[in-house]
């Protein structure tokens, strides 16, 4: 029997005013523990006022007057409380999880879900540790400053920004539930970024030769071919780490030379061509990794590279294994996404055209491609050949010779 008006108590005045209005004057009563809002109407036709978790907890089913009377009358002790200070941040947890579950829903990959789940977090616990413990109502534009400038100490500019998004995008999720009014978020800059201001770093030939010395001498079989072919996948193509990490074994198209590279990061899928050495390695990693399976009891694992379990290798290990390989090897720090740069400026430099390098590594705008021109330009270093400055010098060479 939906759409009974029964005849409310006093205590059930605020049932006719709106969410926004009971919040403003205080009127808003909770369940304990639980975070239940029970002032709002739901769409329910058997129960127009209480929400179904508020009925289940009292242990009656409301369908009509008599019903609602005997549940109001059973729980009028513990159902309606006075807000005490800080109680509202006790649903942080649970929009968090919503807006978390919304991410996931528009099909974020789950890396950056985590990183977000992390910063939320923080930020969540954080508020609570502020005494007088905020509302969530109630958070302002210089709390939510507060905080920033408490996690931007010793942070990079990218770390910074990756912040802002993360709280701006949360902000906007409470801006559309009717928790915030309005997003203070959303009118804060970040630091400025300029993308050419530092030039890629790059592994020198010396050191990558003493890398590939060291990986060639490990005494495991199963682990040097895995890590020479991880290693000339990265030279070879300059994969970004997510795409190495989902590689499967599909995606090696003998027949015409290259790797089949998915398009989670940029949208679209493409092939990479793959230099022969690079293949001599995957195909002496194969049957290791084919016996390696067998043991493990994994002869359906569908991923190139798999680790100690069996299982697909995780773009943490496979940068974690990289450190390990060059601390051992005594090299100075060697970071996975250094072998993207290495490759992209070694292609430039001997004779590759600019096209043809933002194909490879799956830039969208040839302006990300451009930055690798600055480290290693040829045509610049023919110019400087032309300089007056070498016949100047010849001079001065010969009469030192001579004298």
């Amino acid at each position: 029997m939906g759409g009974f008006a029964p005849q409310t108590p006093q205590d059930l005045s605020h049932f006719g005013q709106s969410r926004r209005q009971r919040r403003e004057t205080g009127e808003i009563r909770t369940v304990s523990g639980l975070g239940t809002w029970l002032g709002a109407r739901v769409a329910s036709p058997r129960c127009p006022i209480l929400r179904p978790g508020a009925v289940q907890l009292c242990g009656i089913l409301v369908c009509n007057q008599e019903d609602f009377e005997v549940a109001y009358n059973v729980s009028r002790t513990y159902l309606f409380m006075p807000i005490r200070k800080g109680d509202v941040m006790r649903r942080w947890d649970s929009l968090m999880e919503s807006y978390l579950a919304e991410c996931k829903q528009r099909g974020l990959a789950q890396s950056t879900i985590s990183n977000r789940r992390r910063e939320l977090e923080k930020l969540g616990a954080w508020l609570k540790r502020q005494r007088p413990r905020p509302q969530l109502e109630s958070i302002s534009a210089d709390l939510i400053t507060k905080y920033i400038k408490s996690r931007s100490v010793f942070r990079s500019k990218c770390t910074v920004c990756n912040i802002l998004t993360t709280l701006r995008t949360m902000g906007q999720y409470l801006e559309r539930e009717g928790i915030w009014a309005s997003n203070p978020l959303r009118w804060m800059k970040g630091p400025r970024m300029y993308p050419n201001a530092r030039l890629p770093k790059r592994i020198g030939k010396t050191y990558l030769t003493r890398l590939w010395d060291y990986t060639s001498g490990l005494p495991e079989k199963y682990y040097r071919q895995k890590w020479l072919a991880i290693l000339s996948v990265l030279y070879a193509t300059g994969l970004r780490r997510g795409e190495l990490e989902r590689l499967d074994l599909t995606d090696l198209k003998h027949e015409n030379g290259t790797l089949l590279v998915d398009g989670r990061k940029t949208g679209r899928e493409r092939f990479v061509p793959l230099a022969p050495a690079a293949w001599y390695c995957i195909d002496a990693y194969l049957p290791y990794r084919q016996n390696y399976l067998e043991k493990t009891g994994c002869q359906r694992e569908t991923a190139l590279f798999v680790n100690r379990n069996g299982k697909r290798l995780s773009g943490i290990s496979i940068h974690g294994g990289i450190q390990r390989l060059t601390k051992r090897a005594n090299l100075p720090h060697v970071t996975l996404h250094q072998f993207r740069h290495t490759c992209a400026s070694d292609l430039l430099e001997n004779g590759a055209l600019l096209p043809e390098v933002q194909l490879i590594l799956g830039h969208e705008y040839i302006a990300s491609t451009m930055r690798y021109v600055h480290v290693n330009s040829p045509e610049r270093r023919n110019a400087m050949v032309m300089h007056p400055i070498n016949d100047m010098l010849e001079g001065d060479k010969n009469e030192a010779l001579v004298s």
